[in-house]
C-alpha cells in the first residue's frame, strides 16, 4: 500500500506548435523550396505523449507518414505513425523526413513534477520517498527504523510525521535528501501535515488536550496557533486539512455540527464556513487547480 502526496508542483505548457521550414522535394523540376510546418500538440513534459504532423502552408499533410527522429538521439520513443513519447527534459530537436522532404522543429521539454510518498519496508516500517511523476529518479529520503509517514512537500521542503521519538511528531527533510530535523515537541501525537503551495504555511492536526484539533503555523512549524471556530465545542474533532492552490483558504473536516462535514477558513483564521451538507459524512477535501 502506498500513500501519495502531491507535492511540489511545476507544470509544463500545453503546446500547439508550428515551425516553418524551407524544404526541398526530390523533383528537379521544382526550383523553389516548399514551406512546411511541423505541428506538435500535447504537453511538453518528460514522459508525456505528443502528436506530430507535417503540414504544408495550406494545412494539408505534406507526407502521409513521415519518419520521426530526434536530436539528441534517444530523446523520443515512437509509439505510432504520428505520436511519440518524450523521454528527456531539456532542448530537443524533432526531425521529420519522407518522400524526399525534410523538416525540423526545436522544442523545450520540461522535467515532470515530483511527488513524495511513504512506502513500507521489508521490516514493516515505513519511510519517505521521492519520485518524478513519470516514475524516474526514485529516491529514499528517510531511513529511520520507526514509521515515517504522511509527507507533504512545497518549495523544496518535505514535512512528515514520525514516531521515532515516541508520539508522532513533525519532522522535515530537504526534497533533495539530507539531514532530518524534528519540528514539534508537544508531547502529543500530530498528523495530517499539509504545506501551502509556496511552503510558507503549514496546517496539521494535533491531539493537544486529548482531542484532534487543527493548527496553522509557519512553514517550519513555528508560531503555531489553534484554528478559531466559534461553533466548536470541546468534543469537536478536526481532520484532513487541505490548502487552496492560492494558499488563502484552508479546507478541512470537522464534527462541529454532528457528522463529519467539510469547512473552509481563511488563512488568517476567523470563523469557518460550512460547505454543502450531505446526509452522511463528508471526508478528505481536495481542491481543483483553479
Amino acid at each position: 500500500m502506498m500513500r501519495v502526496s502531491l507535492f511540489s508542483r511545476r507544470s509544463a505548457s500545453i503546446c500547439f506548435l508550428f515551425a516553418s521550414i524551407g524544404c526541398s522535394e526530390r523533383s528537379p523540376s521544382e526550383s523553389t523550396a516548399r514551406k512546411l510546418n511541423i505541428q506538435v500538440s500535447g504537453r511538453l513534459e518528460r514522459g508525456s505523449i505528443v502528436a506530430l504532423a507535417l503540414m504544408d502552408a495550406s494545412g494539408t499533410p505534406a507526407v502521409g507518414h513521415p519518419s520521426w527522429i530526434s536530436r539528441p538521439a534517444g530523446a523520443i520513443e515512437r509509439l505510432g505513425a504520428d505520436s511519440i513519447r518524450l523521454l528527456v527534459a531539456g532542448p530537443v530537436e524533432i526531425v521529420a523526413s519522407g518522400d524526399g522532404i525534410s523538416a525540423r522543429v526545436d522544442i523545450v521539454v520540461a522535467a515532470p513534477p515530483k511527488i513524495v510518498f511513504d512506502l513500507a519496508q521489508q521490516d514493516g516500517s515505513r519511510d519517505v520517498y521521492r519520485v518524478d511523476l513519470d516514475g524516474g529518479s526514485l529516491t529514499r529520503l528517510t531511513s529511520s527504523p520507526a514509521d515515517d509517514i504522511s509527507p507533504t512537500t512545497a518549495n523544496g521542503r518535505v514535512i512528515f510525521v514520525s514516531d521515532r521519538d515516541g508520539e508522532g511528531d513533525l519532522y522535515s527533510v530537504s526534497l533533495t535528501g539530507g539531514s532530518e530535523h524534528r519540528l514539534t515537541h508537544s508531547g502529543v501525537a500530530e498528523n495530517s501535515p499539509t504545506l501551502s503551495a509556496d511552503g510558507s504555511r503549514l496546517a496539521y492536526v494535533s491531539f493537544m488536550g486529548g482531542v484532534a484539533r487543527l493548527w496553522i503555523a509557519s512553514g517550519d512549524a513555528t508560531s503555531a496557533s489553534l484554528v478559531s471556530d466559534v461553533l466548536a465545542s470541546s468534543n469537536t474533532v478536526y481532520a484532513s486539512p487541505s490548502w487552496s492552490p492560492a494558499g488563502d483558504r484552508l479546507a478541512f473536516v470537522s464534527t462541529t455540527n454532528g457528522n463529519a462535514h467539510i469547512f473552509t477558513i481563511a488563512r488568517a483564521g476567523g470563523v469557518a464556513d460550512e460547505l454543502a451538507v450531505s446526509a452522511g459524512s463528508d471526508l478528505d477535501p481536495s481542491w481543483s487547480p483553479d
